[in-house]
């Protein structure tokens, strides 16, 4: 791509431009609150932008240019750019969001990402240009085209808020994966998407996980009658949100999952100022509030503050050295295992009724013992499953008969789930608390299993194992 000519004019219109601004605070509730509209030069609109970038507020500017240049600009892109710009619609496709591309494709994949392109006019992807360069500067801005039009991936990513993790300090298990505690104050949260079911307040005291990935191409030519899209995302070693979720999940415990999901792009961020598109809203991807607090409303500021009540779990502190081994051994780990965890970390819902863990937990449970004995029968797979469970995770007699009745009480009870039986009283009855406590103990022992074999590979011969060898 040759660059003198884009730069040249790109110049010229950032010196003739003025930009017609918006800027709304975020209410507590979600809400806008009434925004300030005014007309500032580049330098302004530079300086205001870098100080509310990362708050909490709506922010919106429109370039203004002399006809002129606009015309100069357009037909500099149409020279430096045009094997990315259609000739009939005079459109160009772009891996990224652009402030008033309302043509795109959303398409979301089987292993957990989503691949995002949109199209703009050429003119709108000029004011989009314009306004990038009064931000980061015209010759960064014209590097960034020309990387692309060279074929250099987008870099993106892919961000959640999570449900249930609370976490004492920030992670960094690897470069490309990233996890912060949320502020406990709505006046220190950082910008994120506003949305219908979820305002800031739902946001305190919660964490936010990132997953850095690649998109591409970033610029490219769309034909407007295909069907499917042409931009593809993808992750180091194949990592996504829920991989990540499913280790944090087995490091913490408890049930970790995504609240919703969105996009950001942290070099194309000035090419589009606007809410950020989300997803992910209902089952387990509901976002669910930090429980046992109590909230604090500053009439005067407006802001809301979370207090934990006396009674709350401390937050986690969580090592990022074994955060790092758990993906990276769910990266390459087999069918079986990863239906293991998944089953596993869908019975640790707390919301959901007891009988539901129950055949959650016998699920991973098979998955994890059962994996070379597909074709066995019931009574067969009641007899192998807990003493397989009772040799791989304890080393003496007293405890292999231990574990060997929990799986075995546990299985013995998802079976009566699934076949109709009646099993569970009411809940506050003695029954239920006593299916309740043996669940718990069921999923402490399937998890030390799976942590086992994360850590440690499987035996090499299961039957080995239990004839007393090691099975490596």
């Amino acid at each position: 791509m040759e660059t003198v000519s884009l730069t040249n004019a790109l110049s010229a219109a950032v010196d003739e431009a003025a930009f017609d601004l918006e800027l709304a605070a975020i209410a507590s509730d979600g809400r806008s609150r009434q925004p300030t509209r005014e007309r500032v030069s580049t330098a302004q609109f530079q300086e205001l932008y870098l100080r509310e970038k990362d708050r909490l507020v709506e922010l919106y500017a429109r370039a203004v240019l002399p006809d002129a240049a606009m015309a100069r600009l357009v037909d500099a892109l149409r020279r430096t750019l045009g094997q990315f710009i259609h000739p009939d619609t005079d459109r160009i496709g772009h891996a990224f969001p652009v402030d008033r591309s309302v043509h795109g494709v959303t398409t979301f994949r089987q292993d957990g990402l989503v691949d995002n392109e949109s199209q703009s006019s050429l003119k709108e992807f000029a004011y989009a240009i314009v306004r990038a360069a009064a931000i980061m500067g015209v010759k960064r801005t014209v590097e960034l085209l020309a990387d692309w039009s060279r074929g250099k991936p987008i870099n993106l990513c892919m961000c959640t808020v999570l449900s249930g993790l609370p976490l004492a300090a920030p992670l960094t298990p690897r470069q490309d994966i990233r996890i912060v505690p949320l502020a406990m104050s709505t006046a220190e949260l950082p910008r994120l998407p506003t949305r219908r079911d979820a305002a800031p307040r739902d946001y305190l005291g919660l964490s936010m996980l990132t997953v850095q990935l690649s998109a591409s191409p970033a610029l490219v030519r769309l034909d407007p009658d295909a069907k499917e899209g042409s931009v593809h995302s993808s992750s180091v070693d194949g990592v996504n949100l829920d991989l990540v979720c499913e280790a944090l999940s087995l490091l913490a415990n408890d049930h970790v999952s995504t609240g919703f999901i969105w996009h950001e792009y942290p070099d194309a961020a000035p090419f589009c100022l606007t809410t950020k598109e989300t997803w992910g809203t209902v089952g387990d991807n509901k976002l669910r509030r930090r429980d046992k607090v109590s909230a604090s409303h500053d009439m005067l500021t407006g802001a809301v503050t979370i207090t934990p009540s006396g009674d709350a779990p401390p937050p986690l502190q969580l090592d990022e050295k074994e955060v790092l081994q758990i993906v990276e051994a769910l990266c390459h780990a087999d069918k079986k295992l990863r239906i293991a965890v998944s089953r596993w970390r869908r019975s640790k819902r707390s919301w959901v009724r007891l009988e539901e863990s129950y055949i959650d937990l016998r699920i991973a449970l098979e998955a994890l013992y059962l994996k070379d004995f597909d074709d066995e029968r019931s009574q067969e797979m009641r007899f192998r499953l807990p003493l397989f469970g009772a040799w791989h995770l304890a080393k003496n007699l007293e405890e292999r008969r231990s574990i060997r009745k929990i799986l075995r009480a546990a299985y013995d009870m998802a079976s009566k789930v699934v076949h109709g039986g009646e099993v569970l009283k009411e809940e506050g009855a003695g029954p239920y608390w006593k299916a309740r406590a043996e669940l718990d103990q069921a999923q402490d022992n399937c998890r030390r299993g799976i942590l086992k074999l994360l850590r440690e590979g499987p035996p090499r011969d299961w039957s080995d194992l239990v004839l007393g060898g090691s099975g490596s």
